[in-house]
């Protein structure tokens, strides 16, 4: 199991593994014409926006306020960025037909693709017809999400994804949409570890939500580092739950649009979101915004728990200011 994580970690931070390891799968052949990841950071505009952060951190709370804006979409989360740029470096040489099935194939085929409720055939036939001047992995993915944005939200201008997953993948998905922006919803990771392990998330392991929070959390910081903040805002969850109207005011000028009152109806989304009635750990989303999940953690972690998130987390949390 370990030696399977290295390999995927070295086959996500150095993209000539992947192109050396198609050339290993299928010969000469895999270093033929190349596919393009994307076609320059204009290609997809307005560009994408993707939440990232640590499991239990409020993100499903930031999408719900978001999706009550009449120009955002997010669909319920995809799970599968990651696994489809890896294989896009190694299989790009093929047809574009195949590429297109392939990719669509990818969200069809996950079991929680069902939350979308949509039809991808429109958005398989569009990129088939589709322009080889205009061909690119991003141009793939900009059409499912712009799929389900035209079928959920009418009059969307831009597309988003709330996946907690692609923070582990955040490296490859800026590498195809070299525009993107990225909100990192930041929260306590007592409290988000604590959330975690009551959902029975992680297999209720304290430290595997411990380890997740961490790879997460410092993944987000050095994207954030590396882009600069025109294009990374850090939410903490503590700022949104105490004055949800400035975080969502402060969220609106990241991202260029007008605020709407009707975001503040966070509720009236519940509904429309395909995931959120479908999982139990989204319950609370459609309830009242209140800072009462604040400090938490001293009422759901046993002593043994709460020193093993001590000994994992001390050191990140003090330099984030969580004393």
């Amino acid at each position: 199991m370990g030696v399977e994580r290295t390999l995927k970690e070295l086959l996500t931070r150095y993209r000539w593994l992947n192109v050396a390891y198609g050339v290993l799968q299928h010969g000469p052949r895999a270093l033929s014409r190349r596919g393009p990841a994307n076609r320059g950071p204009d290609e997809i505009q307005p560009p994408p926006f993707f939440i990232i952060g640590a499991a239990r951190s409020g993100n499903t709370l930031l999408r719900a306020l978001l999706v009550g804006h009449s120009e955002i979409s997010i669909p319920p989360e995809s799970y599968v960025l990651g696994g489809i740029i890896r294989q896009w470096d190694r299989h790009n040489f093929e047809d574009w037909d195949v590429l297109v099935e392939s990719v669509i194939g990818e969200f069809e085929s996950h079991p929680e693709f069902s939350t979308w409720e949509i039809d991808l055939a429109p958005a398989r036939q569009a990129l088939n017809a589709l322009d080889p001047s205009d061909r690119s992995l991003a141009r793939i993915l900009d059409a499912i999400y712009r799929q389900y944005s035209a079928a959920k939200f009418p009059g969307f201008r831009i597309w988003g994804d709330k996946t907690p997953l692609n923070t582990e993948r955040i490296f490859l998905i800026d590498r195809v949409f070299p525009a993107a922006r990225y909100v990192h919803m930041l929260r306590d990771g007592r409290d988000a570890v604590s959330s975690a392990v009551k959902a029975g998330m992680f297999g209720g392991s304290v430290e595997g939500a411990c380890r997740s929070w961490l790879l997460r959390t410092r993944n987000a910081r050095q994207l954030g580092r590396r882009i600069g903040a025109g294009r990374y805002l850090e939410l903490r969850y503590e700022d949104l739950v105490s004055d949800p109207r400035d975080a969502v005011v402060r969220l609106c000028g990241f991202l260029e649009v007008d605020f709407e009152e009707q975001m503040m109806a966070h509720d009236r989304a519940f509904g429309n979101m395909g995931d959120t009635q479908a999982l139990d750990h989204h319950a609370q989303v459609g309830q009242a915004v209140t800072a009462d999940s604040v400090g938490k953690w001293r009422d759901r972690l046993t002593a043994d728990q709460a020193r093993t998130v001590e000994r994992f987390l001390h050191k990140d949390l003090s330099r984030l200011g969580y004393d």
